[in-house]
């Protein structure tokens, strides 16, 4: 029972900690728009869609995603959500114009609608019962601490 409780505890501590890089990769974006719109010469207009697309197109991907998250294996899916992100930021610091910024913030914000549902998944599988709130408001409270220090990471 006490081995249960200590991989339950790691699987959880592994899943906050990379809930805080999916959130620090999908928010730092937004302290670089400066940069962004000055490197590229955007206007006021192509860096709102800057903004706004990426996030767009998670919503629009996430309904979908969902109804078929139960049937996908949670740690490759989770796996996959990192090198997607690891890839779309080292990509990003080659784009070469507004597209490939648009498409490789894009890839980033998928990443995190690929990890959110496997992860509830993998820590609420894991965790009794009577813990089980306690571990989701760790694992949530990784991805909010993920949110607060992205932008300051730069």
């Amino acid at each position: 029972m006490a081995d249960d409780r200590v991989d339950a505890d790691g699987t959880l501590f592994v899943c906050v900690v990379t809930h805080v890089f999916v959130h620090v990769y999908s928010i730092m974006y937004t302290a670089l728009l400066p940069v962004f719109i000055n490197e590229f010469q955007l206007s006021l207009f192509e860096s709102g869609l800057l903004a706004s697309i990426p996030l767009i197109v998670s919503v629009t991907f996430s309904f979908p995603y969902v109804l078929f998250a139960d049937k996908i294996n949670p740690k490759k899916s989770i796996a996959l959500c990192l090198f997607m992100s690891a890839f779309s930021g080292l990509a990003l610091t080659f784009a070469k114009d507004f597209i490939s910024l648009v498409v490789l913030l894009t890839l980033i914000q998928l990443s995190s609608i690929i990890y959110h549902p496997l992860a509830l998944t993998i820590v609420s599988e894991l965790t009794p019962t009577q813990r089980r709130s306690r571990a989701l408001g760790i694992h949530g409270a990784g991805g909010t601490a993920g949110v607060a220090i992205g932008p300051v990471t730069l």
